[in-house]
């Protein structure tokens, strides 16, 4: 498998896993308020001895938010998680939504290289490039270097205006960065729609505000390597 996660890895058809069965490898917890009243609510989850702590994307806030007041006993979202060997990937999507049709996801995936050393955050970014490129029939590439309170790595935002053999459109902003223990981590948010003009934002599938906040989300981040 590629440094970079594969588009079509991403965007397969995946079984469902409920949520409790993940539960003792990610923990949810408020940190810095977003607002007075709505705190972010940020994931914590162990991959590779690198204890990795990220910010949930705003549907998700949003989700969480809405199942606290009903009080409802329900998933909090639908879920993907799978281990092989040297590699991790777990995604998720609103609760409503299924793997085969969804319109928002966030994911984290991690491949283990220590045989890799000379991979770079430059390294990854640059086959996330090469692979919307081939998928997709246009695409807009934004790419801004990031210091964290613990990593440098690399946040992008790609539009694919449209994805080859589909009548659907995608836009990603994704944390790029790689550890100490040589681990590669790509964290990630998606949002799918109807084909789109990457210059009309009216056509996109989400709002260049929504963008501008993942983005500054991301910037926080924390991740910290076992010794």
């Amino acid at each position: 498998m590629n440094i970079a996660t594969n588009l079509d890895f991403i965007m397969r058809t995946s079984r469902l896993t409920p949520l409790i069965a993940i539960l003792t490898g990610i923990t949810l917890q408020s940190t810095a308020l977003a607002t007075p009243d709505q705190p972010r609510i940020q994931q914590t989850i162990n991959i590779f001895d690198n204890q990795i702590t990220y910010p949930m994307s705003a549907w998700q806030e949003a989700e969480y938010h809405q199942l606290k007041q009903s009080k409802r006993k329900s998933e909090l979202f639908n879920t993907y998680r799978q281990q092989k060997n040297r590699s991790f990937i777990f995604e998720q999507i609103p609760s409503k939504e299924t793997f085969k049709i969804w319109t928002k996801l966030n994911a984290i995936s991690a491949i283990f290289h220590p045989d890799q050393k000379q991979v770079t955050p430059e390294h990854i970014a640059y086959n996330n490039k090469d692979t919307f490129k081939k998928s997709c029939t246009s695409y807009q590439y934004i790419e801004i270097p990031v210091q964290t309170k613990t990593s440098r790595g690399l946040i992008v935002t790609i539009f694919c205006e449209q994805i080859k053999k589909t009548q659907e459109g995608e836009i990603m902003v994704k944390f790029i960065t790689t550890t100490p223990n040589l681990t590669s981590i790509q964290i990630y948010s998606e949002w799918k729609g109807a084909p789109f003009n990457a210059l009309d934002e009216k056509t996109w599938p989400v709002s260049w505000d929504t963008i501008k906040d993942q983005i500054e989300r991301y910037k926080m981040v924390d991740i910290v390597t076992k010794q």
